[in-house]
């Protein structure tokens, strides 16, 4: 079964703010470009959608998939 994602308030304001899709957001986290560790067990995604690169900052769990930011 998937993990569901998860976007924190924080995240849904830079979607927002920044002008990015959540649909871009999962295209990025299902195939990323580019990824690498962060700190507190955070991944960092990026990808270039249509000459724009999107960076996501999530979280892994069990079930879930939490974004943090997106940039």
């Amino acid at each position: 079964m998937p993990k569901k994602v998860i976007i924190s308030y924080h995240a849904m304001d830079r979607l927002e703010e920044r002008g990015i899709s959540e649909n871009n957001i999962m295209n990025v986290i299902q195939s990323p470009d580019n990824t690498h560790p962060s700190f507190k067990e955070r991944q960092i995604a990026s990808k270039s959608i249509r000459s724009q690169l999107i960076t996501v900052v999530f979280k892994e769990e069990l079930d879930n998939i939490i974004v943090i930011t997106v940039y």
